[in-house]
C-alpha cells in the first residue's frame, strides 16, 4: 500500500433533475443536462471525457468531472452525476464535494434561461437525495484507493485476468458482428421510409388516389413512421436505445458474468470481510433519513433496496454493498483498445492499488455527517490494508443486518455476528473506534485523524445520551425533527415533498437551516469558491487541471480521463498524468 501522504481518496454522486413545466412540454433529462453542461462550460473551463462514446461526460478545471448516467433503455430519465478529483484527506473530499456543488447551483439560472429561450418554460432544480417518489434509488458511491490483492492471490488475479483476454476479444467480435447489421438495418428502414414519404407525396401520385381516398392515411402512416426512425428525435433514440438493449442484453451477460465472478473472488476480499460492518452500522450518523411508504420512517435512503454483498450481474436491480463496476468498465475499455494496439491501459489494471468502492452511501446535506463518513471510513480502510482488522466482527447476514439497523430509530436493535455475538450499531462502531485508537498509537497520525477520532467518539455519546444535539450535523435526525414540527398533521405525499425538499440545491430546507446558523458549515464562501477553480492537492487532478486550463492547447482535440490525456486527432500524443512534475518543466503543446 502507498504511504498515507498519496493515499487517495473520491466521491462520485447522482443528482435527480426535477422539471416542472408544461407536462407536454418536459424535454427529457438529456436535453436538460445539455443545457446545464452549456451554462457549466461557460463557467469553467472543460474537456471532453474519454468515455464520451459511452456516456456524455467532461472534466472541469478543478480537475473534477460531470457526466450524464442513465440505464441503457432509458435515455431520458437519467441523472447528473458529479466525480470529485482525487483528493488526500476526508475535508478536502467534503470540500470538493461543496464545490461541484456549487458549480451546479452557479449553473442553473443560466441553464433556466436558454431553456426558456428555446420555448421550454418552467422551474429546474437538482436534488442531491438517494431516492424519488417512485422508490427508485441512486446517490453516492465512494472510493478508497486499497490492495486489490496481495502476493500469489495478486499473481493469480493478474493471469485470471489476462486468460480472460481472448474471450473478451471474443465477445467483441461477436458484438461487432451482431451489432453492424442492426445499425445498416436500421439505416436501411430509415432511407426506404423517407423515399415512400416523398412517393406518397408527389403531385402526380396524389392526382391518381386521391379518388380512392387512401393518400392521406397513408402519408400520415409513412410521416409517423419517418419521425419515429429520426435520430434527432430523442423518443425514437430512446425506442432504438430499448431494442438494442433487448438484443444485446443476453451477450453483456454472458460476457460480464464471469468478470465479475473473477473480480468478486480475488479484488478487496480481506478488506469487504472487515469493514462491512462499519458500512452498515454507520448508518447512525451518516444516513440521510425516508419517508417511506405507509408513512414510516427509516435511517437510510439507500437501504431497503440494497439486495447483495457483492454485484451479481449487470442488471439494474442489482444494488450491492460494495461494487466492481469501476474495475470492470476499466477492463472493457482496456479490451476495446487491444484493436488499436494500444496497451498503456493495462498497466494500471494490473496495479496492487485500486479503487475499493462502497456502492452503499447517502447523500448527505449536513457537512459533519458527509465528514464523518468519508473521515472513519478512510480510517478503517487503512487499517484493513495493514491488516489491523483481521479479528472485526463479521456479520452473519449483511443486508438482514442494514434492514434492522434502518428500521431501528431508538438504535438499540442487536444483529448477529458470525462468531454469535449479538451486537448493536453503536457497540459495532464502538469496536471500530477502539481499533482505530489503538491504531494510531504505532503510526504516524495526522491532524485530521485525531479529529475524526474525537468527533466519532462525542457522536456516538451522544447518540446515546442526547440525540436532540446532533440537530444540523446528523441528516436523518435533522430532517425527522423537520417533518415532525412542520408536517406532523399532513398527508403522507404532503409529508414526502417536505422529505425531497430538504435535499434540493440552493432552496432546499436544508439552505434554510444553513442559513438561520442552525446546521455546521465547515467551509467559508471563499475557500468553496476557490475550490470550484483551483485544482485539489492530488498531483493527478493538478496535472488534468493544469492542461485544461492551459492557453497553448486550448485550440488543440483533447481527451482526457482519470489516468491519462490525447492530445491531438490522429496518433495523439498520450500523457501519464502521474508524471506530474516531469511533464510541467516540459512544454505539453
Amino acid at each position: 500500500m502507498e504511504n498515507d501522504s498519496s493515499y487517495l481518496l473520491g466521491q462520485e454522486t447522482e443528482l435527480a433533475i426535477s422539471f416542472q413545466g408544461d407536462e407536454n412540454d418536459h424535454p427529457g433529462n438529456k436535453v436538460i443536462f445539455d443545457y446545464m453542461a452549456k451554462a457549466i462550460k461557460s463557467i469553467v473551463k472543460t474537456k471532453p471525457g474519454k468515455r464520451n462514446f459511452i456516456q456524455d461526460q467532461f472534466f472541469v478545471q478543478n480537475g473534477g468531472a460531470i457526466y450524464y448516467e442513465h440505464h441503457p433503455q432509458s435515455l431520458r430519465k437519467g441523472l447528473i452525476e458529479c466525480a470529485t478529483p482525487e483528493c488526500h484527506s476526508a475535508h478536502e473530499l467534503i470540500l470538493y464535494q461543496r464545490a461541484q456543488e456549487a458549480l451546479l447551483q452557479k449553473a442553473l439560472p443560466l441553464a433556466k434561461k436558454m431553456m426558456a429561450y428555446d420555448g421550454f418554460e418552467g422551474e429546474l432544480r437538482l436534488i442531491k437525495n438517494c431516492r424519488d417518489y417512485e422508490g427508485n434509488t441512486y446517490g453516492s458511491q465512494e472510493n478508497y484507493d486499497s490492495q486489490v490483492a496481495e502476493g500469489w492471490k495478486h499473481v493469480f488475479f493478474v493471469m485470471t485476468l489476462l486468460l480472460y483476454v481472448p474471450v473478451a476479444i471474443a465477445f467483441k467480435i461477436l458484438y461487432m458482428l451482431v451489432l453492424v447489421p442492426f445499425v445498416f438495418s436500421v439505416f436501411c428502414v430509415k432511407v426506404v421510409m423517407e423515399l415512400l414519404f416523398v412517393m406518397v407525396s408527389s403531385p402526380l401520385l396524389e392526382s391518381t388516389l386521391m379518388r380512392l381516398k387512401v393518400l392521406s392515411n397513408l402519408k400520415v402512416a409513412v410521416r409517423n413512421s419517418v419521425l419515429r426512425l429520426d435520430f434527432e428525435n430523442d423518443d425514437a433514440e430512446e425506442s432504438l436505445l430499448k431494442l438494442e438493449y433487448l438484443m444485446f442484453y443476453p451477450l453483456f451477460w454472458l460476457s460480464y458474468k464471469p468478470l465479475i465472478s473473477i473480480y468478486n473472488a480475488f479484488a478487496f476480499r480481506p478488506q469487504r470481510n472487515t469493514i462491512h460492518s462499519h458500512i452498515i452500522s454507520r448508518i447512525i450518523y451518516t444516513g440521510a433519513g425516508s419517508l417511506v411508504e405507509e408513512g414510516r420512517y427509516i435511517l437510510s435512503e439507500k437501504s431497503l433496496t440494497i439486495n447483495c454483498f457483492l454485484r451479481r450481474s449487470i442488471h439494474r436491480n442489482d444494488k450491492p454493498l460494495f461494487d466492481c463496476g469501476n474495475l470492470i468498465k476499466e477492463y472493457e475499455l482496456s479490451i476495446w483498445e487491444l484493436f488499436i494496439f494500444r496497451f498503456r491501459s493495462w498497466g494500471q489494471i494490473f496495479k496492487k492499488d485500486q479503487r475499493l468502492q462502497v456502492a452503499f452511501s447517502d447523500s448527505n446535506r449536513c457537512h459533519f455527517a458527509e465528514f464523518l463518513k468519508i473521515g472513519t471510513t478512510s480510517l478503517v480502510v487503512r487499517m484493513a490494508n495493514d491488516g489491523f482488522l483481521n479479528d472485526a466482527p463479521e456479520l452473519a447476514d449483511p443486508i438482514e443486518a442494514l434492514n434492522t439497523f434502518t428500521k431501528d430509530l431508538d438504535l438499540t436493535a442487536k444483529v448477529e455476528t458470525k462468531d454469535h455475538q449479538a451486537l448493536s450499531a453503536i457497540e459495532l462502531q464502538r469496536w471500530y473506534l477502539n481499533r482505530s485508537k489503538e491504531y494510531l498509537k504505532q503510526k504516524t497520525a495526522s491532524i485530521e485523524d485525531h479529529d475524526v477520532i474525537r468527533l466519532w467518539g462525542e457522536t456516538l455519546d451522544l447518540l446515546e445520551t442526547n440525540i436532540s444535539a446532533l440537530l444540523g450535523r446528523v441528516d436523518w435526525i435533522t430532517k425527522r425533527q423537520l417533518l415532525n414540527t412542520s408536517g406532523a398533521d399532513l398527508e403522507f405525499w404532503e409529508r414526502k415533498k417536505i422529505d425531497l425538499k430538504y435535499h434540493e440545491l440552493g432552496e432546499g430546507y436544508f439552505e434554510t437551516l444553513q442559513e438561520n446558523g442552525m446546521t455546521l458549515d465547515l467551509f467559508s464562501s471563499p475557500d468553496v469558491e476557490k475550490a470550484i477553480f483551483e485544482a485539489s492537492s492530488s498531483k493527478r487532478a493538478k496535472m488534468r487541471s493544469h492542461l485544461i486550463k492551459s492557453v497553448a492547447l486550448e485550440g488543440l482535440p483533447m481527451t482526457i480521463s482519470w489516468g491519462q490525456a490525447k492530445i491531438g486527432r490522429w496518433n495523439p500524443k498520450v500523457i501519464s498524468l502521474a508524471n506530474y512534475k516531469k511533464l510541467k518543466e516540459e512544454d505539453v503543446s
